[in-house]
């Protein structure tokens, strides 16, 4: 006496792709949503990016003009010095 009938076996074997395809569907879909979350964080993140480039040039310039400030006060000074 069986307890598997081979009705039972063909429709096991029948059903073992379906259920790999949907594994794969699932799989798929898990990658796929990653990769949007991925790349809307990249979206949000650059215009952080673009603003902290113009933050940093801001203060490059500052400096540069500190410096220069500092340059010419310091020739200045020396051109009125009796000394020169």
């Amino acid at each position: 006496m069986s307890l598997i009938k081979p009705e039972q076996i063909r429709a096991g074997a029948v059903d073992r792709p379906r259920e790999l395809d949907l594994l794969l569907g699932e799989v798929l879909i898990g990658v796929l949503g990653e990769q949007l979350r991925q790349d809307e964080k990249r979206v949000q993140r650059r215009p952080q990016l673009v603003a902290h480039v113009g933050e940093e040039l801001a203060l490059v310039l500052r400096r540069e003009r500190e410096l220069f400030r500092a340059l010419t006060g310091a020739l200045r000074a020396r051109a009125r010095s009796p000394g020169s």
